[in-house]
């Protein structure tokens, strides 16, 4: 609902000793007759995050958590923009066009929310590959793509940046596969060294897992395998990917997660809760 009066969160980003630190953001009050944009949330990341127009090799198809963040929100005050593309690692995702256009769509008092780290495990592949274990000044490395791509140029615009980890994989006996092989850790480290807000969605999405498997013994299994989509195949069960019910889940878990991380935007959700 809008008022005469617009509240605008404005990042500032303070140079002091070498290091990025992001002051908290500062309310400023802006009168005039005109009604105001809506703050924008931009989603990049990867098919645990992304929209799904058509599914056609699943049987119950998957979803990504970002689908459902427009839900906590009135459209005429915030706005979820959803970039996030299945696939697609913090190095992949610069050559999409949704990135160009992520990079000429941001304004200052918008939010970026950025979760990879399932593609950059791939060190495979040359395209997609990060090495989460160099330092932030390591030109290629996990941290650096998401400190020189994301961050900086967020904090340029006034964009508030809020990195996310990635969501926990389920094991085919409903509990949690361990697979992240240090990407999630990573993304912990660079939140704590450029001082950007964090949402665990690793650690949240294992808690759920687990507290699911544990509520629904003996048929545990079950209860998670609930939240995943299925392959039109033998293969089944998808335990990487979300159907709707299980990306509602996670989607909660992030706005929780925005909750304790204390960000300016909870003020304007629908449910204050």
């Amino acid at each position: 609902m809008k008022t005469n009066t617009t509240k605008i969160f404005i990042l500032i980003t303070l140079i002091i000793g070498g290091r990025f630190v992001s002051a908290r953001p500062v309310k400023e009050d802006i009168s005039n007759n005109s009604p105001a944009s809506p703050v924008k949330i931009f989603l990049v990341g990867d098919s645990t995050v992304c929209d799904y127009a058509t599914d056609p090799a699943y049987r119950i198809r998957r979803a990504g958590w970002g689908t459902y963040l427009q839900d906590y929100f009135d459209p005429s005050d915030v706005r979820v923009v959803n970039y996030a593309l299945s696939g697609r690692s913090s190095k992949s995702f610069t050559t999409e066009n949704n990135y160009r256009k992520l990079l000429d769509e941001l304004r200052a008092g918008d939010y970026l929310f950025i979760q990879f780290g399932h593609n950059d495990e791939k060190t495979e592949d040359p395209d997609r590959g990060t090495d989460a274990s160099q330092p932030i000044d390591a030109e290629g490395s996990f941290k650096w793509f998401l400190y020189n791509k994301y961050i900086v140029p967020a904090r340029e615009k006034g964009v508030y940046p809020v990195l996310v980890t990635p969501v926990s994989r389920r094991a085919k006996d409903g509990g949690v596969i361990d697979s992240h092989r240090g990407y999630d850790d990573a993304v912990r480290r660079l939140s704590t060294q450029a001082v950007v807000p964090l949402i665990d969605l690793t650690q949240k999405t294992e808690g759920a897992f687990m507290a699911l498997l544990e509520q629904n013994a003996p048929y545990g299994a079950d209860a998670t395998a609930a939240l995943f989509a299925v392959k039109k195949d033998e293969s089944g069960v998808d335990n990487t990917h979300f159907n709707a019910k299980g990306a509602r889940l996670v989607c909660r878990l992030a706005v929780q997660g925005m909750r304790e991380a204390g960000l300016p935007l909870v003020s304007m959700m629908k449910d204050k809760e």
